[in-house]
Parts: structure tokens; C-alpha cells; sequence
């Protein structure tokens, strides 16, 4: 349907997508040297500046100094559970699982009337 009534549209979009592959092609190409260069910078020097990139990026966002706070605390912790050899699976599971176990256990206190041990088991 939308073949027949703006084919103009459509085939403008593919013109627009083929052209940005080929800008792609060419800028990967042209960039892959320096982007496998990158991974032989030692991290003594690679490291503070992508402290920096994200100082800069957490204030941008909002303009507000206590997203710097925020990133900061949680690059210690992130850290800290390096330091202390907590897996990181484990973790990201966990943030990915927990929206939807708490909405299953806001229905399921719903479905019981707020009794939690007919909700639970």
C-alpha cells in the first residue's frame, strides 16, 4: 500500500539507506587502522581520558554536578566489587530479572489479597 501511495517516500528511504552503507563501508575502512591501534594504548594514558569523556558526558546530561557524584560513587563500587572478586554476571542478571519479578509480585500480592505467604508459595 504505501509502495503505491509514496513510492516517492520508499524509495527515497532506500536511496538514503544504501548511501549511508556505503559511507559506512568507507569510514570503517578508512578508521580500522587507528580503531586496532587503539587497543595497543597503554592504560596508564587511555584510562584518565575516558574518566574524563565520562566526567564531561554525566555533567552534559543534565548540567546538574550531582550526576558526577552519582558516576563516581558507582565507579567505586564497580571497583570495589573488582577488588573483591564479586562475579559480574550475577549483578547484571539481577538489575535485567528484578522489574519484572517486582511487577509478577505486585499481581501476585493482587491475586491474594496481600497475603504474602499464599502470593510467595
Amino acid at each position: 500500500m504505501m509502495f503505491e501511495l509514496f513510492p516517492e517516500v520508499i524509495y527515497s528511504l532506500f536511496i538514503i539507506l544504501i548511501g549511508s552503507n556505503v559511507v559506512n563501508l568507507v569510514m570503517g575502512r578508512t578508521f580500522a587502522g587507528l580503531y586496532a591501534r587503539l587497543g595497543n594504548v597503554q592504560g596508564k594514558f587511555l584510562l584518565p581520558l575516558i574518566f574524563m569523556i565520562c566526567i564531561i558526558g554525566s555533567y552534559c546530561f543534565r548540567g546538574n554536578s550531582y550526576n558526577i557524584i552519582a558516576m563516581i560513587v558507582f565507579v567505586a563500587i564497580g571497583y570495589l566489587t573488582r577488588i573483591l572478586k564479586i562475579p559480574d554476571a550475577p549483578m547484571v542478571i539481577t538489575f535485567l530479572v528484578t522489574p519484572m519479578m517486582e511487577a509478577n509480585l505486585r499481581k501476585a500480592l493482587l491475586l491474594g489479597h496481600g497475603n504474602w505467604l499464599h502470593s510467595l508459595f
